[in-house]
């Protein structure tokens, strides 16, 4: 299968190969037939990724403070590394796609294999879309128009907001592809609609849609009060793609007291307060397609918002667009200025192809199944069991362990994840020879003795049991297991195999914590207290999702835990935990006698340290802060060690290697990941009833 990816460092568009991706529940894999280019947002990235360091700088001013921070606490090369790996790795381009469904997830009704359909899918030959971005083609029209329909749904949301009333005036500031429907769209609303472009061409293409137009260089302001006879206009929709404060200055100056203004494309939000005041004038932001637009529970997890409740949801808005196109009241066809198969792909970003308008791509046949770069010459002679294939292909692979396997030149032989393009593009990225299309063709290899499990959390234990049952030695990132069941099939698989089992506790390997642990041994009257401060999770990360990451206690605070235990050098007999999903604290009481505390918080200060461990011991004390500086505080006076950020990522992972080799005994002892896991599982329990548990 190939797809469109850019990448953001420097705006390169590659036609990528990669396997075709997984359909999961809730989703449904497509065919692609046809994908429309959105000029305004591929534009937008593809001059983003074209700008240099300081013009990124200047476009992502959020970004560039959260930079600064992480400078602060991690150091310049860590976060050098994570920068430079974000803008290395690229990502799927486009959103307008058209197909014929292949397979339906499950969970899914209304949609059938074979049905043509329209999605916010990318450029690619096949793609996994959510069931509610998802709507069923009307017979009368094509797969190109079709593909419109993501297009369309944002105009008409941001025509839904703008509330029109039959006989009302409106202004469209910018003519360009969502700005062309929302005309059309305000038009069947019964509005008299005055489109504004400095555009000659667009402002043909409008005209002839019957819109009414103005040209943008010529006094908009006063040929709308001459249509309007003084009075201005009921609304103005600003359909742009600048970062100027121009189109809504304008929008301010058209609209009549009370108007209504939305903002559909992007333009700066830089206009004067007191001409609002004065007017009255309401300002809304359009979001996307409409309710449920950016909701997991919506777009991934299959929940629909209750019709009574939210007439026009996302995927409603889809196909009420859809239906627009099929009664010929919504015309996309001029809207179409060259049509080419995706393998031409570089002629519609070119910007020298003599076009006016969109690109539509069309696809040949598509394979589902892709399991290697044809172009590569595979090294057959590979010793059964030696080499290495990772199921998951997401940022933390390509940005901690790809490298690092890189470096430690580890024989990665095969990659595969459930998208398809983020494994292919992995592949390119570290020249990986294989792709493969499912995680059975990996467990199947008989030259892959290991494999590396980077998924997201409620994959682990299932995947951990059956590659140790298939003979493969296992290194999971954490948590091993989200329930007890889960645990006691992983312990069952570990006992009757005989593979080796680690699970990416890389903190137990960090340089300082060696140190820490060498000058205080196991003892009685151990205190820890582990602080962490984790910051607050972008709205709707998988993270705080229980069913698929379980929330941030068991999918990270299993880390914190294991590096309690380590320290204390003993099992937990006893764990509290109060507080909430997004900020608690873990009491944990060791056999030995020794106490932690773990305060994990999403509401301190960005620029305070992420990781704070304190140890008191035996009249001596510690702190060890972000894996940078170690103090210990003994016999009267300070030791202090300050070195390069440094997790233990590379350590563990030798370690590993070197166990599957025979050259040492596995890196963390598998009591040791059980009791982590049980002591966490206790955690999550005592924060839902507030009561002590015992192990």
């Amino acid at each position: 299968m190939k797809g469109l990816v850019q990448r953001l460092r420097d705006g390169q568009i590659t036609l990528l190969e990669s396997p075709a991706p997984i359909v999961q529940a809730g989703q449904v894999l497509i065919q692609t037939q046809a994908s429309v280019v959105s000029a305004g947002t591929e534009t937008m990235l593809l001059q983003f990724g074209k700008s240099n360091w300081l013009q990124k700088a200047r476009q992502q001013p959020a970004q560039v403070r959260q930079v600064f921070d992480k400078v602060r606490k991690d150091g310049l090369l860590p976060t050098w590394k994570a920068v430079k790996s974000k803008l290395d790795t690229p990502v799927p381009m486009g959103y307008c796609n058209a197909g014929i469904v292949l397979e339906v997830g499950r969970g899914v009704s209304g949609i059938s294999i074979g049905d043509r359909v329209a999605s916010n899918g990318p450029h690619a030959g096949v793609v996994s879309v959510g069931a509610h971005l998802v709507a069923t083609l009307p017979e009368a029209v094509s797969f190109e128009e079709g593909a419109f329909a993501p297009l369309a749904a944002i105009a008409l949301h941001g025509v839904r907001l703008a509330q029109p009333t039959l006989g009302e005036q409106f202004v469209v500031i910018g003519l360009g592809l969502v700005g062309f429907m929302a005309a059309q769209l305000l038009r069947q609303n019964g509005c008299r609609v005055l489109g504004i472009d400095t555009n000659p061409r667009a402002r043909a293409r409008a005209s002839a849609a019957g819109i009414e137009v103005l040209d943008g260089h010529a006094d908009p302001d006063a040929q709308v009060r001459a249509h309007t006879q003084g009075q201005g206009v009921d609304g103005v929709l600003i359909a742009t793609n600048t970062q100027d404060a121009a189109p809504l200055t304008l929008a301010v100056a058209l609209a009549r007291t009370r108007g209504r203004l939305v903002l559909i494309g992007t333009a700066a939000v830089g206009f004067d307060r007191t001409a609002l005041f004065r007017k009255e004038l309401s300002f809304v932001v359009s979001s996307s397609y409409g309710p449920g637009r950016y909701d997991p529970s919506y777009e991934v997890h299959g929940h629909d918002y209750p019709l009574p409740y939210v007439r026009w949801t996302a995927g409603r808005n889809f196909e009420a667009v859809l239906q627009s196109m099929a009664v010929g009241a919504l015309q996309v066809q001029p809207l179409i200025g060259a049509r080419w198969p995706v393998e031409a792909f570089e002629k519609a970003y070119s910007g020298t192809e003599p076009f006016f308008g969109t690109a539509v791509f069309s696809y040949g046949e598509t394979s589902v199944s892709k399991t290697a770069f044809p172009e590569r010459t595979i090294d057959r002679t590979v010793p059964s069991g030696t080499a290495i294939g990772i199921i998951g292909a997401g940022q933390f692979t390509q940005a901690i362990l790809l490298p690092l396997m890189q470096q430690l030149q580890l024989p990665v032989r095969s990659i595969c994840s459930a998208n398809g393009i983020s494994a292919g593009i992995a592949a390119r990225r570290f020249n990986i020879p294989e792709l493969a299309a499912e995680v059975t063709e990996i467990l199947a290899d008989d030259r892959i003795g290991t494999v590396v499990i980077a998924t997201r959390h409620h994959q682990h234990a299932p995947m951990v049991t059956e590659a140790m049952r298939s003979g493969k030695h296992v290194f999971v990132e954490k948590p091993l297991a989200l329930s007890e069941t889960e645990l006691q099939a992983v312990t069952e698989a570990y006992q009757t195999s005989g593979m080796i089992l680690t699970v990416g506790f890389n903190r137990r390997f960090a340089p300082l914590m060696h140190q820490l642990k060498a000058a205080f041994p196991a003892a009685p009257d151990m205190h820890l207290t582990y602080t962490v401060n984790a910051g607050v999770l972008p709205e709707g990360h998988w993270l705080s999702d229980a069913a698929i990451g379980g929330g941030r206690l068991l999918g990270e605070g299993c880390h914190f835990i294991d590096s309690c235990l380590y320290l204390a050098g003993s099992t937990v007999k006893q764990v509290f935990c109060s507080g909430s999903a997004s900020g608690f604290t873990v009491i944990l009481t060791f056999r030995n006698g020794a106490t932690a505390t773990i305060h994990y918080v999403s509401s301190g200060a960005s620029r305070y340290p992420k990781e704070r461990i304190e140890l008191h011991s035996m009249g001596s004390s510690a702190v060890l802060s972000n894996w940078r500086t170690l103090e210990i505080f003994r016999n009267g006076g300070t030791k202090t060690v300050r070195s390069r950020q440094d997790k233990g990522h590379s350590a563990l992972l030798q370690a590993h290697w070197a166990a599957v080799n025979g050259q040492q005994e596995a890196p963390i002892p598998f009591p040791d990941l059980a009791a982590t896991t049980k002591a966490t599982l206790a955690a999550a329990e005592s924060l839902q009833t507030g009561l002590v548990v015992l192990l």
